[in-house]
């Protein structure tokens, strides 16, 4: 029951994980598979450039990553069967293209998860994963009975060879491993499979190399390692994947620092199952059932492998001897307990206590973690952050002083009115370079319109390239009386200008009924229509704090000039984070602006180290 319930499971939920993406199953059996790769890589690239669908996505792997922690091998069944032969490929892809741990994380233990199931036999008489299987009992327990064993030798007493045979064949399907298909992932020298090799590339880059923590970059390493063991019925793909590793550990070289242990490790276990496949008699005691390879490996291709992959080594040593801060780490080290870079053990690696100066991009990108980590916990307000705040009829507008991913947004109502109460909100970004909000007011005002904002996910001018608002979170409901409301956000949102709208209110006929309105000059009671005091013709309609009219709302809830309300006061804290990324250009109008941005950060980093 278990089996079953948790292949549906991945059934329902990896079909809508493809049609979230716009990929079906049907394509992948129709097209070969230099089409099912394109348009895999196709979906995974614009997955990146859209936020909800990344969070529909991160929500849909971390419910099949939580079922693939208990039921690996019904996982690795449903990736072998043809609904879920586009589950591989797509999950390489998403590590590949985005950025977010909260989709790469899950891709890559997915893909981990379906090739150690893969790798590891199954015994046909128990298929099912859960071993408190009712029924295998039943028939293991009837078999061993006295009567029938009995007969069973007497019947194998009678045909030797028979028994035997049939003996041989049973063991043979007992003993059998889960076949995933991984034609897509060709590697030799044509150019699509070039294309492929320069997948696992970036797989590599990215992930055992570039990931901050170790334990991320070890489960990379195992994947590469696990994909060497599926490849064993072609000998030539393992050959070339073993070449791209040692490659990616010379190319590597000193750059990558200490965060290259992990996939030396993997190639030094690629190179350990090629020693088991030889046939020398130690090599094969000391290789397991699951290491071992189906066919015999040339001696002079595992000894060219192991000597590329002890010139890396030498060359990672000679690295660590010359290192220019060895004199700076001798004198902290007096100071300071230091640890291994990347070591997650030691109790001081919260705080950020290792080496410093290393600059691999691992390193950095761990203690950019570490300080995002930090900062998304606190919450600040939004005027502190912001370098323009603008205002329209029921919207607040800010443009962030560079780019920043949005953890967390609250509102605060101060002394709210019971007369017109908010009652729903919506929150809009942009993720264009922008140079002031001027350019968005037209996608303010075109937003201030529920009825057009609801079929639009994004607002804006208009034509390529042009900044819009992209709406982040809809309908957020408030009932009547809160002062408080606040999103998390699944994923960090890259953002430049942020902007709260609010799409509705909660008005009281009966307070309305009572309330007087009086000019803001003399006090007396305005009963004019158009708010014109009948004593000094003072327009009562006037913002209390900057004087300001406006005629094409008079009774509006925010006024578009200084942001102040007389239903309340308006209070917006966000935790935010600097990001370290830039967004892609996605037009030719976005170049200059991008150079721009590049030049400034360059003098800016120029600047800083010449002043150390």
């Amino acid at each position: 029951y278990k089996q079953h319930r948790a292949m549906h499971h991945y059934a329902r939920h990896s079909a809508a994980l493809l049609c979230a993406l716009g990929l079906s199953s049907s394509s992948s059996r129709s097209g070969g598979c230099e089409d099912m790769s394109s348009a895999v890589a196709a979906a995974a690239a614009a997955l990146q450039r859209d936020w909800q669908q990344q969070c529909i996505a991160a929500s849909l792997l971390s419910m099949l990553q939580e079922t693939a922690d208990v039921q690996p091998v019904c996982w690795a069944m449903h990736c072998s069967s043809s609904s879920g032969s586009l589950l591989l490929p797509l999950l390489l892809h998403v590590v590949i293209y985005c950025k977010a741990p909260q989709l790469c994380l899950p891709a890559v233990k997915l893909l981990h998860l379906a090739l150690a199931a893969a790798a590891k036999p199954t015994n046909g008489s128990s298929s099912s994963p859960d071993p408190a299987d009712g029924k295998t009992s039943r028939k293991s327990s009837s078999s061993n009975k006295p009567g029938k064993s009995s007969k069973h030798k007497s019947s194998s007493s009678k045909g030797g060879k028979s028994g035997s045979s049939n003996d041989k064949r049973d063991s043979s399907s007992s003993s059998s491993s889960i076949e995933l298909d991984l034609s897509w992932l060709q590697l030799s020298s044509t150019p699509h499979h070039q294309q492929q090799q320069s997948v696992l590339q970036q797989f590599m880059t990215r992930c055992a190399l570039a990931w901050p923590e170790p334990r991320e970059r070890a489960t990379a390493a195992k994947t590469l390692v696990l994909l060497y063991k599926a490849l064993a019925s072609c000998p030539d793909q393992q050959q070339q994947l073993l070449q791209l590793v040692l490659g990616m550990l010379t190319a590597a070289g000193s750059n990558a620092g200490a965060a290259a242990l992990q996939l030396f490790a993997a190639a030094a276990q690629m190179v350990k199952l090629i020693s088991a496949n030889t046939g020398t008699p130690a090599a094969a005691t000391a290789a397991t059932s699951a290491d071992q390879m189906p066919q015999s490996s040339d001696p002079k291709i595992l000894a060219a492998c192991a000597k590329d992959l002890f010139a890396a080594a030498i060359t990672a040593a000679s690295t660590l001897s010359e290192h220019p801060y060895t004199t700076a780490y001798q004198q902290l080290q007096q100071l300071l307990p230091l640890q291994l870079p990347g070591s997650s053990s030691s109790s001081d690696s919260s705080s950020g206590v290792g080496y410093w100066l290393e600059l691999s991009h691992a390193e950095v990108a761990a203690a950019a973690r570490r300080a995002a980590g930090r900062d998304s916990g606190s919450s600040v307000r939004l005027s502190n952050l912001a370098t323009e705040i603008k205002f329209g009829d029921r919207q607040i507008l800010a443009r962030l002083g560079g780019w920043h991913h949005l953890h967390r947004l609250s509102l605060l109502l101060h002394n709210p009115r019971k007369s017109k109460a908010i009652a729903a909100l919506r929150i809009w970004y942009c993720d264009t370079p922008i140079t002031e909000l001027q350019q968005l007011r037209t996608a303010a005002a075109a937003a201030a319109e529920p009825a057009a904002a609801d079929q639009a996910s994004s607002l804006g001018p208009g034509g390529v390239g042009s900044p819009v608002w992209k709406l982040a979170v809809g309908n957020i409901n408030l009932s009547p009386g809160q002062t408080e409301v606040t999103v998390d956000l699944p994923i960090p949102l890259l953002l430049a200008a942020v902007m709260v709208e609010v799409t509705s209110f909660h008005i009281s006929v009966s307070v309305q009924a009572q309330e007087v309105l009086h000019c803001p000059r003399c006090s007396h009671v305005v009963t004019d229509r158009h708010g014109l005091c009948g004593y000094c013709r003072e327009n009562a309609y006037q913002c209390r704090q900057c004087r300001h009219i406006n005629y094409e709302a008079p009774d509006a809830f925010i006024c578009s000039e200084c942001g102040h309300s007389r239903y309340g006061r308006f209070e917006i804290q966000i935790a935010a984070t600097a990001a370290a990324e830039y967004p892609p250009p996605t037009a030719d109008v976005h170049w200059p602006a991008t150079q721009q941005t590049l030049d400034s950060a360059a003098d800016a980093a120029d600047k800083a180290a010449a002043a150390l």
